[in-house]
C-alpha cells in the first residue's frame, strides 16, 4: 500500500497538485453534508435553466402556431 501511496504522490507532484500531508479534519458526514448541499444548490440552479429554456420554447411554437392560424401578434406588456 506505501508503494501506491508513494506513486500517487509523485504523480501529484508531477502534475503540480498539492499533496495532503494527512487525512485532514473533515468528518465523513460533514463533506456528505457539504456535497450534498451543493448539489442541491446546483440541481436549482439547472431546474430554473432548463424551466427558463422550456418556457422561451413554448412562447416561440405558440407564436407560430398563431402565426399559422393567422393570428396577430400581441404585445405583451413587461
Amino acid at each position: 500500500m506505501k508503494d501506491w501511496e508513494k506513486k500517487l504522490d509523485e504523480f501529484l507532484a508531477f502534475n503540480e497538485r498539492k499533496i495532503l500531508p494527512d487525512a485532514g479534519s473533515v468528518s465523513k458526514q460533514e463533506a456528505d453534508d457539504f456535497a450534498k448541499d451543493e448539489y442541491d444548490r446546483f440541481a436549482q440552479r439547472r431546474r430554473e435553466y432548463k424551466e427558463a429554456i422550456g418556457q422561451e420554447e413554448s412562447i416561440k411554437q405558440l407564436e407560430e402556431t398563431a402565426t399559422k392560424l393567422g393570428w396577430k401578434k400581441l404585445k405583451v406588456k413587461e
